[in-house]
């Protein structure tokens, strides 16, 4: 039997081998697209307003509830909506300023109030059976609500990688190694990239007050694969909506607030409160939407 040359031996068992690679790979890929799944953005869209939409005077109850009382705190610290015009009248009389630990205690009790807001509007509107409101359950200082305020301070203090970032680059004095500056430049740069990750998980808002508890983050990574673009045009939407609402509210407000300060600064604090609410009930919706796509999703695949 004739032997085969050196190279066509070689290069007959290299095809060899990149065919087996690449039908595992294929494999592979095949399995990743089954675990991942593509949420619809007409129905991530419509899902974010519709629960407030739909339920608005509801929601109107829940928010006034908070409001109120953060109205109140304002009121008898003199603080709140009205110091935005501190710098604008010379008769102005609210003190507005808060130092030292009085200072930590009034940021502590606006995460706890505006949490206990985001949890009733989540129970609310996940609870497709029972529509009803009840003042005891507003009011629940659980597990739920010291897991809830841990997820969000992780995930600001995560959002404060690429203010970081930005820090860093602006503040940064050229160095005349450019392999060094682009070193640097790539490294401090990578922080711009948490935001985009973070969006991925916005549905652990949602499910850790639903179900308690959170989801793996790696079967969340895979399932959210391929939808990165969608979920941020859909949270670019919500913050150009916030700052347009808060402009036109600030537009409406002025003229008022220079012939009435004292009646505008509670009515004009309770108000902007009620959008607070209405700002945090809209991000629920999206994390409550995205996690009902996944979970049908998920239940699609198996």
């Amino acid at each position: 039997m004739k032997k085969k040359p050196i190279l066509v031996d070689f290069y007959e068992k290299f095809k060899s081998f990149s065919e087996k690679t690449m039908a595992y790979e294929n494999k592979l890929v095949k399995k990743e697209e089954k675990k991942s799944i593509k949420l619809p953005i007409i129905k991530l869209f419509t899902g974010t307003f519709k629960n407030t939409i739909d339920n608005f005077f509801h929601f109107t109850k829940i928010a006034f509830v908070y409001s109120i009382i953060v109205t109140i705190l304002h009121h008898l610290l003199e603080t709140g909506f009205a110091c935005m015009y501190k710098n604008t009248f010379n008769n102005f009389d609210m003190k507005c300023d808060i130092e030292g630990i009085p200072a930590i205690f009034y940021v502590i009790f606006h995460v706890i109030i505006f949490s206990l807001f985001a949890i009733a509007w989540q129970k609310f509107i996940s609870d497709t059976n029972n529509k009803k409101i009840v003042l005891k359950e507003l009011f629940a200082f659980d597990k739920t609500l010291a897991k809830f305020i841990l997820v969000c301070i992780i995930s600001v203090l995560l959002l404060l990688i690429p203010v970081l970032s930005l820090y860093l680059l602006y503040t940064s004095n050229p160095n005349p190694d450019y392999r060094l500056e682009l070193g640097y430049f790539a490294v401090v740069a990578s922080g711009f990239i948490v935001p985009f990750i973070l969006i991925r998980f916005t549905s652990i808002f949602s499910k850790i007050i639903t179900d308690g508890k959170i989801e793996r983050l790696k079967a969340i990574w895979k399932k959210t694969q391929g939808n990165v673009l969608k979920l941020f045009f859909i949270l670019l939407l919500i913050f150009l909506i916030i700052i347009s609402i808060n402009a036109e509210l600030n537009i409406m407000l002025r003229p008022n607030f220079v012939k009435y300060p004292e009646a505008t600064g509670i009515i004009g604090d309770l108000i902007n409160n009620m959008f607070i609410c209405f700002y945090i009930s809209i991000f629920m919706n999206f994390s409550n939407t995205q996690r009902e796509l996944l979970s049908k999703g998920a239940n699609d695949n198996e």
